[in-house]
C-alpha cells in the first residue's frame, strides 16, 4: 500500500530537461552497448560454426553492427526482466546531474469532487469490473512490414525508438474525455494515465503525488497538503516516453547517420480543395481559393484537380484512376505539357544526397536523402519517405494506402522515375517505359489493367485500354503548335475539355465539359499571378494582391468584395467575406490547422500528436472527441466521443480494418483474401455475408447472411452489364463508348433509354412505353428547360453566379429569388407574389425568416443557436421553443413556452419532451406530458422493443439483417410475415386471417389473397386481389376474387396523370389536369398559383400565406386556423341547419 498526496486541478507535473534526457540515454545506451558487446563478440565468434548460408550471413551480420548488437542486447535485457531496472538507473543518474523542472499543469479534474476546493484529479480512465477486457492497442510488430518487401531492405524501421511506450494500460481500463493535462514539452492532448488502485473518483483513478501522465510527466509533491490517498499505482492510459522525442533514436544512429534527416521543403502549400476541405469544411475552402474556378489565393496561381479533369477510372485490385493536375506555378515538363502534372510524371532527382521530388500536384519538395530503413516522415504532406538498398525510394501515403517506387534510370541514376503504385497487401500498378523514358505501358500483374499510351512530339495523344481480344479507346488529346494542350476528347468523341494559353505559356481559358469557358488574365508580381477571371455565365472578378502584406482581395462585377489574408507559409489566416465577416485561421509549425475562429467570437481547435495525426477536435463548448492512432499508419485505432462513448478498430498484418468493436460491445468481423478484398463479412448480430470477386476486384456474387445470392457481370472496362438476383431475374444495361448509360432492361420487354448530346448531358429519358420526357440546357451547361411527355415544361433561370433565380412552372407562373452577399438566400416569392425574407447572423445561420413580408399579415421566426451552431432556441408569435443538446449533438430537451407579449415568454414551459441515448447513438427513451416510451434495439440497430406509457410492450422480431419477422404485444402476437429470396413479403397472419401475396417479374405487387387460417390456393379465399400495370409501372387493372366480371381499370395520360377509372364496378370517375397537375374542374383550364378554388361543387378559399380557411360543399362550411408554426389548430363545422362542430389540435414541441 503506498500513500501519497492527493492531486488536484492546476497542481503542477515535472519533466526532466532535455539534458538529463541525454544523459540517461547515454547511461543506458551504454549498459545495452556492454550487453551488446557480448552478444557481437559471441555471434562473431560462431559464424565459422553456423554453416553456410542466412544463419551464417545473419550471425555475422549482428556482429559486424553495434546498432543490431545493441539491440538484440536490449532484447536479452527485456528477457532478463532488467530493462526497467536499467531505465530507472540511467533516469536517475539524468535527473541528478540535472534536476526535473515544472513543464506543465492538471488542466480538469473531477465536476462534483473537490480536495482543498479544487477539483479532485483523476486518471483519464474508467476501471471497469475485473472480468472486462478491452482489446488492447496493436502494436507495431503486429503488421508486416510492406515497405521492407517493396524496396528489397534487410532490415526492419526502428519505429518503436521515437517515442517508445514505457507502460501499456491494465486490461479493463476504459479511455475517457477529461482529465487532461497541459504539457511545455510534449504536444497535446495529455491525459493524466496513472493513478490510485483502489481510490477512485467518479469511477476513475484517483491522482496523488508522483503519477504519471500519458508523456511521462509526473505529479510535483507539492500537491494537497493535507488529503492522503493509498493504493498501489495503476495504469489506464499508455504512457510513452517522456524523452524528448526522437533523442533516442537519434543518439543510438548519429554515428551511423552522421546527422538526422532534414525537414520537408516545398515551393507552395497544398492546393487540392479536396484535402482542404477536410480540414474544417467549406469555409475553409472558400478562404483559401479566392475563386470557384478556382484560384489559389495566397499565390495568385491558377489550379484544376477535380473530377471535370478526371479522365477515366478502370477497377483493379489496385484501381487506375486518370487525373490531370493543371497548377500554374508548377516547373515540371509533363506528358500534357507545362502546369500538367499525374502520378506519372512524378518523378525524384538526388544530387548529392539531397532529393526534389515533383508531386502529382505540381509541388517541389526538398528533403535529404533518408538512410536505408530510417524512414523520413512528413506529418504536413501526411508521406512517408523510404529508401531502398538500390537506390530505390519509396514514398507512401501514411494510411499505406499508395506506395510510390521510384528506381533509378540507367542513363541517369541521379533521376529516379516511377516504377510502380501499389498498397500494402502488394496490389500494383507497374510502368513501363520506352527507350527515350516515356510512359508507354500501366498494367497489373494480370493485365486486367493494361493501359497502352500513344505518343506524337513527346506528347501523349491517346490512351488504350488492351485486353486480348481487343482494344478499347480511352481519351484522346490534341495540342497546338507549341505542344500545349488544347483539347480532352472521350472515346465517344465528345469534348470534354477545351483550353487556351497566353504567349507566356499560362492558361487563358478552360472550358467545362458542359460548355462553361472561364477566361484568365495574369500579371507578373513576385510570380505570375491571376489578376481576372470571367465566365460565359456572366460573372467577372478582378484580383489584386498585396504580396508584402500577404493580403489578397477579390473583387467582383456586382460590387462584392472579399479579402484573404496570408502567411509566409501562404497559409491563409484570416478571411473577410462578402458581408464583411471575418473568420480566422491558426496553423502549427507543420502546417496543420489548429484552431478555426468564426465571426462571433466561436472557435473549433484542433491537436495533433508528434507523427502529425489529429488526435483531438474540440468545439467551441470545449466538446472533445479524440483520437488514437496507430504508431505506423494514419489509421485510427479508437474514437473516442465527447461522451466518452469509444469505437476501436482493429487491422489484420496488412493494414486491413479487421474489426470494428463499438461502444456498446458489438463486433462487426472482415475476413480479407491475399488482394485485400473482404470475403467474408459477420455483422454484429453474427450474419455472415460472403463475396466473390473477378480479377478486377469487382464482386461478381455476394451471398446474404439468409443464404441468397446476387451475382453481376462487367464490361471489360469496369462497367456493370446485369445483375442477377436471387430470385433469378436480371437486369442489364448499355453504355456508350465513354461509359455512359444509354438503358436498362429488364423481363418482359421492359426498357429504359437515355439519350445524350454532343457535350455529354442528357437531353432525353425514355421510359418502357416509349414516351420521353426532354431536357434543354443554355450554353454554359445549365438546365434550363424539363418536358414531360404531355408537353408541360419547367423553365429555369439564372444569374452570372448560376443561383437560381426564377423557375416558371408548366403555367407560366414563376417563383422567384433574390440572392444577396455569400450567396446567402434573402427572399423568395411564391406563384402569387408573396415574399419569404431571412436574415442571417453573422456566421451565416438563418436568424429570422419572414413570411408575407411587407403585408400587414406578416409575421416572423426567430433563431438563435449555440456556439457549436445547433439552434437551441425557435421564437414564433406564440412562444418558443427552447432546445437542449448533449456534448455530441444528440437533442436532450424540447420546451415550448408560450409568449407573454412580443418580447417575452414564461420562465415555465408548457410542455416539454426529454429524449435519452445509449453509448450507441439510439434514442433509449422520449418522455412527455402522457408518460414515458422507452425503445429497445438489436445490434444491427433494429428496434426491437417499444415500452408504451401504460407499461405494455410492443416487441418486433427481425431476421438476417434487418427484415422483419414479427411483431407481439407483450406475450400476445399480432402479426407474423414470411418472406421471399429477395425479403419481400410473401404471407402476413393478423389473427384468424392469412394473407399472401405474389409478385411479377418486374417485382410489382400482383396479387393477394386472404385465407383463414394456414390455408392458401387452391383453397376457398376471404377475398382476393390481382393487379396488372403499365410500362409505367401505374396500375391499370383490378381484378376482384379471381371473377373477370368484378373489375376496375385506370387510364393515364402522358406524364403519368390519372385520367379515368372505370370497369365493371360503379364507381366511375374523370379527372382533367391543368400543366402543372392541378386538378380541373368543368369548363376551368388552368388554376393559378397551384391553388384549388372549385372542383366538383366544393370551394375553397385561401389566406395570404397560402393556408386553406374556408371549405364549402353541399351547403356546409369548414373553417379553418392555424398557429404560428403554419399548424392546423382548429376546425369548425358549420353545418346547412346551423349546427357547429368544433375540433381544436394541439401539438407537442416538435409539432
Amino acid at each position: 500500500m503506498s500513500n501519497k498526496p492527493a492531486a488536484r486541478k492546476d497542481d503542477d507535473l515535472i519533466h526532466a530537461s532535455i539534458f538529463a534526457d541525454i544523459t540517461s540515454i547515454v547511461v543506458e545506451g551504454a549498459a545495452y552497448a556492454a550487453i551488446g558487446a557480448v552478444v557481437g563478440a559471441a555471434a562473431t565468434a560462431a559464424a565459422p560454426l553456423a554453416g553456410a548460408g542466412m544463419v551464417a550471413a545473419g550471425l555475422t551480420t549482428i556482429g559486424s553492427s553495434c546498432v543490431l548488437s545493441g539491440i538484440i542486447g536490449g532484447m536479452l535485457a527485456n528477457m532478463a526482466g532488467i530493462t526497467d531496472d536499467i531505465a530507472h538507473a540511467a533516469s536517475g543518474v539524468g535527473d541528478f546531474l540535472f534536476p526535473p523542472a515544472v513543464s506543465g499543469k492538471i488542466t480538469s479534474g473531477s465536476d462534483n469532487v473537490l480536495t482543498n476546493n479544487k477539483k479532485a484529479a483523476r486518471a483519464a480512465a474508467m476501471l471497469l469490473p475485473p472480468e472486462t477486457v478491452v482489446p488492447e492497442s496493436q502494436s507495431p510488430m503486429s503488421f508486416l512490414d510492406y515497405g521492407r518487401a517493396l524496396l528489397g531492405s534487410v532490415g526492419q524501421i526502428a519505429n518503436a525508438f521515437w517515442q517508445p511506450t514505457v507502460a501499456g494500460p491494465v486490461s479493463n481500463a476504459q479511455a475517457t474525455q477529461q482529465d487532461t493535462v497541459a504539457c511545455d514539452k510534449h504536444p497535446g492532448p495529455q491525459f493524466m494515465a496513472e493513478g490510485s488502485s483502489s481510490v477512485l473518483i467518479n469511477g476513475q483513478p484517483a491522482i496523488r503525488a508522483g503519477d504519471r501522465s500519458t508523456c511521462e510527466a509526473t505529479v510535483a509533491d507539492n500537491v494537497s497538503p493535507d488529503v492522503i490517498i493509498g493504493g498501489e499505482s495503476v495504469v489506464v492510459r499508455e504512457i510513452k516516453s517522456g524523452k524528448t522525442p526522437g533523442l533516442a533514436l537519434a543518439m543510438m544512429l548519429l554515428p551511423l547517420l552522421r546527422g538526422r534527416p532534414g525537414a520537408i521543403m516545398r515551393n507552395m502549400p497544398c492546393m487540392v480543395a479536396g484535402a482542404i476541405g477536410g480540414m474544417a469544411g467549406d469555409m475553409l475552402v472558400n478562404a483559401v481559393f479566392s475563386s470557384s474556378n478556382p484560384v489559389h489565393a495566397a499565390t495568385g496561381a491558377k489550379v484544376l484537380n477535380d473530377d471535370a479533369d478526371l479522365d477515366f477510372s478502370l477497377p483493379g485490385r489496385f484501381p487506375l484512376l486518370w487525373q490531370r493536375n493543371y497548377n500554374s506555378r508548377s516547373t515540371l515538363e509533363s506528358l500534357y505539357g507545362p502546369g500538367w502534372t499525374t502520378v506519372f510524371d512524378t518523378r525524384l532527382n538526388v544530387v548529392d544526397g539531397q532529393c526534389l521530388w515533383f508531386d502529382e500536384f505540381g509541388r517541389e519538395l526538398r528533403f535529404s536523402l533518408p538512410p536505408e530503413n530510417e524512414p523520413l516522415y512528413s506529418p504536413t504532406d501526411g508521406l512517408i519517405f523510404r529508401r531502398g538498398p538500390g537506390g530505390e525510394l519509396a514514398i507512401a501515403d501514411d494510411d499505406g494506402s499508395c506506395w510510390r517506387l521510384y528506381r533509378p534510370m540507367r542513363r541517369d541514376p541521379t533521376t529516379l522515375r516511377l516504377a510502380s503504385l501499389s498498397d500494402e497487401y502488394g496490389n500494383l500498378l507497374e510502368i513501363d517505359y520506352d527507350e527515350v523514358g516515356h510512359p508507354v505501358r500501366i498494367h497489373d500483374a494480370a493485365c486486367v489493367i493494361d493501359v497502352h499510351l500513344d505518343y506524337h512530339d513527346d506528347r501523349v495523344t491517346g490512351l488504350r485500354q488492351v485486353d486480348e481480344e481487343k482494344s478499347w479507346p480511352l481519351m484522346h488529346y490534341a495540342y497546338n503548335d507549341v505542344g500545349q494542350l488544347i483539347r480532352v476528347t472521350d472515346a465517344t468523341g465528345v469534348v470534354t475539355r477545351e483550353f487556351s494559353w497566353n504567349d507566356e505559356g499560362l492558361m487563358s481559358s478552360h472550358r467545362l465539359p458542359g460548355g462553361m469557358l472561364s477566361e484568365y488574365r495574369w500579371q507578373y508580381f513576385d510570380d505570375w499571378r491571376v489578376v481576372a477571371n470571367r465566365t460565359s455565365a456572366g460573372d467577372s472578378c478582378t484580383f489584386t494582391y498585396d504580396v508584402s502584406a500577404g493580403v489578397t482581395t477579390v473583387s467582383h462585377d456586382d460590387g462584392r468584395q472579399r479579402q484573404h489574408f496570408w502567411n509566409d507559409q501562404q497559409l491563409v489566416t484570416r478571411y473577410v467575406d462578402e458581408r464583411n465577416e471575418a473568420w480566422c485561421f491558426e496553423w502549427n509549425d507543420q502546417q496543420q490547422l489548429t484552431c478555426m475562429l468564426d465571426p462571433l467570437g466561436n472557435s473549433q481547435r484542433f491537436h495533433y500528436d508528434e507523427a502529425g495525426n489529429r488526435v483531438a477536435e474540440e468545439d467551441a463548448l470545449g466538446n472533445r472527441r479524440t483520437t488514437q492512432w496507430l504508431e505506423t499508419r494514419a489509421l485510427p485505432a479508437s474514437i473516442i466521443g465527447a461522451d466518452g462513448a469509444v469505437t476501436r478498430f482493429i487491422y489484420d498484418e496488412h493494414y486491413g480494418l479487421a474489426q470494428v468493436l463499438t461502444a456498446d460491445g458489438i463486433i462487426e468481423q472482415f475476413e480479407r483474401n491475399e488482394s485485400g478484398l473482404v470475403v467474408r463479412r459477420t455483422d454484429a448480430a453474427g450474419g455472415v455475408s460472403r463475396y466473390e470477386y473477378n480479377a478486377a476486384g469487382q464482386v461478381t456474387a455476394a451471398v446474404d447472411c439468409s443464404g441468397y445470392t446476387t451475382a453481376y457481370r462487367y464490361h471489360p472496362l469496369g462497367w456493370l452489364l446485369s445483375e442477377t438476383a436471387p430470385d433469378g431475374e436480371e437486369t442489364r444495361y448499355d453504355y456508350d463508348a465513354a461509359g455512359r448509360l444509354l438503358s436498362r432492361r429488364r423481363a418482359e420487354g421492359w426498357e429504359e433509354k437515355i439519350r445524350w448530346n454532343g457535350r455529354g448531358l442528357p437531353v432525353g429519358r425514355q421510359t418502357a412505353d416509349g414516351r420521353e420526357s426532354l431536357f434543354r440546357y443554355d450554353d454554359v451547361g445549365r438546365l434550363v428547360a424539363s418536358r414531360n411527355p404531355e408537353g408541360g415544361e419547367v423553365r429555369r433561370d439564372y444569374d452570372s453566379r448560376s443561383r437560381l433565380t426564377r423557375l416558371t412552372t408548366e403555367n407560366g407562373e414563376s417563383y422567384d429569388f433574390r440572392w444577396g452577399a455569400d450567396s446567402l438566400l434573402l427572399e423568395e416569392r411564391g406563384l402569387d407574389g408573396v415574399a419569404t425574407r431571412y436574415d442571417y447572423d453573422a456566421s451565416g445561420r438563418v436568424s429570422g425568416r419572414t413570411f408575407a413580408a411587407d403585408t400587414s399579415a406578416a409575421f416572423s421566426h426567430l433563431f438563435r443557436y449555440d456556439a457549436r451552431g445547433l439552434v437551441t432556441g425557435k421564437r414564433t408569435p406564440d412562444g418558443e421553443t427552447r432546445f437542449a443538446w448533449s456534448a455530441v449533438g444528440q437533442l436532450l430537451k424540447a420546451a415550448f413556452h408560450p409568449s407573454l407579449d412580443g418580447e417575452h415568454v414564461t420562465d415555465a414551459p408548457e410542455q416539454a419532451l426529454a429524449f435519452t441515448w445509449d453509448r450507441a447513438g439510439r434514442l433509449t427513451s422520449e418522455s412527455g406530458e402522457q408518460g414515458v416510451v422507452k425503445y429497445e434495439w438489436d445490434a444491427l440497430g433494429n428496434r426491437t422493443g417499444t415500452t408504451l406509457p401504460d407499461g405494455r410492450r410492443i416487441r418486433s422480431l427481425y431476421y438476417g439483417s434487418g427484415h422483419l419477422l414479427n411483431i407481439a404485444l407483450d406475450d400476445l402476437p399480432l402479426t407474423g410475415f414470411s418472406r421471399d429470396t429477395l425479403h419481400r413479403e410473401v404471407s402476413r397472419t393478423q389473427g384468424a386471417l392469412t394473407s399472401r401475396s405474389s409478385y411479377d417479374r418486374l417485382g410489382r405487387l400482383h396479387q393477394r389473397d386472404v385465407f383463414r387460417g394456414s390455408r392458401q390456393r387452391p383453397a376457398p379465399r376471404e377475398w382476393s386481389r390481382r393487379w396488372d400495370y403499365d410500362y409505367r409501372n401505374n396500375p391499370v387493372r383490378e381484378e376482384h376474387d379471381d371473377n373477370p366480371f368484378v373489375w376496375r381499370q385506370w387510364q393515364y395520360d402522358a406524364a403519368g396523370r390519372l385520367l379515368k377509372q372505370d370497369g365493371a364496378l360503379p364507381d366511375h370517375e374523370r379527372w382533367g389536369w391543368d400543366g402543372a397537375s392541378n386538378p380541373l374542374d368543368a369548363g376551368v383550364h388552368t388554376v393559378p398559383h397551384n391553388r384549388v378554388t372549385q372542383l366538383n361543387g366544393t370551394r375553397w378559399r385561401y389566406d395570404i400565406h397560402g393556408r386553406t380557411v374556408d371549405k364549402v360543399r353541399g351547403g356546409e362550411r369548414w373553417r379553418f386556423s392555424y398557429d404560428g408554426e403554419h399548424r392546423l389548430s382548429g376546425v369548425i363545422r358549420e353545418a346547412r341547419h346551423g349546427a357547429q362542430t368544433a375540433v381544436s389540435f394541439r401539438y407537442d414541441p416538435l409539432g
